[in-house]
């Protein structure tokens, strides 16, 4: 999905196509789609939007946000795969190729403790291993807080709980999370 707002419609138009040049003469991408209306660009960001949607109705979902470097987006995929295929039902990622924003997703039937033991902590590690942040688009929250050393300093994460502290000295707003 691209989303190109300039005040330049063939500027846009340009940088567009260098962009899907490089991402497939570097491998990024080996198919791609582009529209050729509103009407065909507000059909694929439906679609787009409605991933969560469909992971959330393909049974419980182990629910991912994790950033990685380009050339490891899928390998995590695929690393999930080989380790979980057994115990998951579907392992799905979709996400942002432009910061490496990944939403991985495994569902299961229900909730199984085994599948849960298989992913975690492994699958934070991986990534920071990996170069990439356990924090991505939705932070840290609650269930990666006891997670929340990987890759990070303790003088990085009381940074972030000052920082925090200074916009929201009474705690208030999303209690017991970081960003």
């Amino acid at each position: 999905m691209d989303l190109f707002l300039g005040s330049n419609e063939e500027h846009d138009a340009k940088k567009l196509e260098r962009f899907l040049e490089d991402c497939f003469s570097n491998g990024v991408a080996v198919d791609g789609v582009q529209a050729q209306s509103s009407a065909e660009s507000s059909a694929m960001w439906r679609l787009r939007e409605s991933a969560p949607l469909a992971v959330s109705a393909d049974g419980f979902a182990y629910k991912n946000d994790v950033s990685l470097p380009l050339e490891h987006f899928y390998q995590l995929t695929e690393e999930i795969r080989a380790r979980c295929a057994k115990l998951a039902k579907n392992i799905v990622t979709y996400g942002h190729l432009g910061d490496g924003n990944s939403h991985l997703n495994v569902t299961s039937e229900g909730y199984s403790q085994e599948l849960y033991d298989s992913l975690y902590p492994f699958l934070y590690e991986w990534v920071i291993a990996h170069g990439g942040s356990i924090s991505a688009e939705h932070g840290i929250g609650q269930l990666k807080l006891p997670y929340s050393s990987l890759g990070k300093s303790a003088a990085e994460r009381d940074l972030v709980w000052k920082i925090k502290a200074i916009f929201d000295p009474s705690g208030i707003l999303n209690p017991y999370k970081t960003f």
